[in-house]
């Protein structure tokens, strides 16, 4: 899961990276202090770095996505939640943005929220196995149970269930 986290920051380094797309070094620099923030789990700072980003340079989604992602590390459900739901409204969503709306929102309680990030995270086969657990869990609570033994046996079909949970 770490993995997805760094192609996706790295995925933004080197967009802002590219000169033909952005001749300014100030960004990069931005870029590179909120991955190192990030890293060595100074996520408060690293939220305050990427909003420097948002404000001074456009970098609207990308942003608001790693704010989420800090927020969530910081267990801030509430403004992970705002962050990442802020994220989607610009569009072109990493792919794991749903499941991690989806924790943001399971987190806080917010269950039918929370359901429908991890139909989206399904869709976009992201960690389907876990995202059918939650669902099932998320079932189980409302007393559904019948769709909660449902998305269990969707998760006994899955070839890689074992990695993905």
């Amino acid at each position: 899961m770490k993995n997805i986290y760094l192609i996706n920051f790295l995925a933004l380094f080197y967009l802002l990276g590219c000169p033909s797309i952005l001749a300014a070094s100030k960004p990069n620099a931005i870029v590179k202090k909120a991955l190192r923030l990030y890293q060595s789990g100074a996520y408060y700072q690293a939220v305050e770095a990427l909003e420097k980003l948002k404000k001074k340079h456009g970098f609207q989604s990308q942003s608001l996505y790693w704010q989420g992602l800090c927020y969530s590390k910081l267990q801030l459900f509430d403004k992970s939640a705002q962050k990442f739901n802020q994220a989607l409204a610009w569009g072109s969503p990493p792919v794991d943005l749903f499941y991690e709306y989806g924790q943001a929102l399971y987190a806080m309680n917010s269950l039918k929220k929370a359901a429908k990030a991890y139909q989206h995270s399904i869709e976009n086969n992201y960690k389907k196995g876990a995202s059918l657990y939650y669902l099932a869990n998320i079932k189980k609570i409302e007393k559904d149970y019948f769709q909660a033994i449902n998305y269990l046996k969707q998760i006994e079909k899955l070839d890689n269930a074992s990695n993905d949970l």
